[in-house]
């Protein structure tokens, strides 16, 4: 009886066994088919939703972010401290001015170049928009060129015939020439527009 007990025991054991494999067989194909399912759902989405950042737009959005953290609440705080602070503006800080406005101005441009960049879907707030940034960024690319050059004549000035530069350097002079080189950049701006547009 003991032994007829014992082949019985073993026998129910060797069928639980049988039985869990066979259990653990059916999840194992569960989860496998489930994981194919899901595989297959990602893969048709990614082409519509999620798109892989090439290492390029990666590193542009590195620089735009780290421009737009540091360039734009500098360039604020240079327009703040000649506006508010200094009382009496001289020739040096009215053009540090100019160049902190175009600077400052062009970054408010950044996010929409980081949401470009960054959804790998192309440019997605229409054609106005699109030649409207491109041209005011190249008006700040004009007008900051123009700004260093016309710094950079004032201090070879002051060094070099520093009787002809004080008689030069007044604020009346200075404002005819910021005048002329806004000009001269928003014209020289013009073509940029008819070169951008937005392709879908």
């Amino acid at each position: 009886a003991a032994g007829i007990r014992i082949r019985h025991s073993v026998e129910f054991i060797s069928q639980r066994n049988l039985h869990l494999k066979v259990d653990s067989v059916s999840v194992v194909r569960v989860f496998r088919g489930l994981f194919l399912m899901a595989s297959n759902i990602i893969t048709t989405a990614a082409p519509q939703s999620f798109l892989p950042i090439s290492i390029s737009a990666q590193v542009g959005i590195a620089i735009l972010t780290l421009a737009l953290v540091l360039g734009f609440p500098g360039n604020l705080f240079v327009v703040w401290s000649v506006i508010s602070q200094v009382k009496k503006r001289s020739v040096t800080c009215l053009l540090v001015l100019n160049l902190a406005l175009a600077d400052g101005s062009v970054l408010l441009s950044a996010p929409l170049f980081l949401r470009y960049l960054g959804a790998g879907r192309g440019w997605e707030f229409g054609s106005a928009a699109c030649k409207l940034v491109h041209y005011l960024s190249s008006v700040n690319m004009y007008v900051s060129i123009y700004l260093i050059c016309l710094m950079s004549m004032d201090r070879w000035l002051a060094v070099t015939k520093p009787f002809l530069s004080q008689r030069m350097r007044t604020k009346h002079t200075l404002l005819a020439l910021l005048l002329g080189i806004w000009v001269i950049a928003f014209v020289l701006s013009l073509p940029m527009p008819f070169y951008r547009s937005n392709l879908k």
